[in-house]
């Protein structure tokens, strides 16, 4: 992990990006870590980083362990079910005929 202290923003910023590609770069001010410069590899990697930061999705599992704990689950097949439920009708729609004057 390498360490950069916040002098001339423009500068260090495009060196942190650029040393970002051997590990984290984690930038200080006045002594405190204040941000960590990651490099992404492709849109998915992005995703998986936002979503670890992400409070909605934490609150949501720690509220499913919880449930869980409780013994309000579901089974396999009772859950796949319900995702087919929800899933708009596939069935083709009827084509609309034009009026006639």
């Amino acid at each position: 992990m390498k360490i950069s202290e916040v002098l001339e923003k423009s500068a260090l910023l495009s060196d942190s990006v650029k040393q970002s590609e051997s590990g984290p770069v984690v930038v200080k001010r006045r002594g405190r870590a204040v941000a960590v410069v990651l490099t992404v590899h492709g849109q998915e990697d992005l995703e998986s980083l936002l979503l670890a930061r992400s409070p909605e999705l934490k609150q949501i599992l720690v509220n499913s362990q919880k449930q869980a704990r409780q013994g309000h689950t579901v089974s396999h097949t009772e859950f796949w079910a319900g995702v087919a439920a929800s899933k708009p009708s596939t069935a083709p729609r009827p084509r609309r005929t034009k009026a006639k004057d």
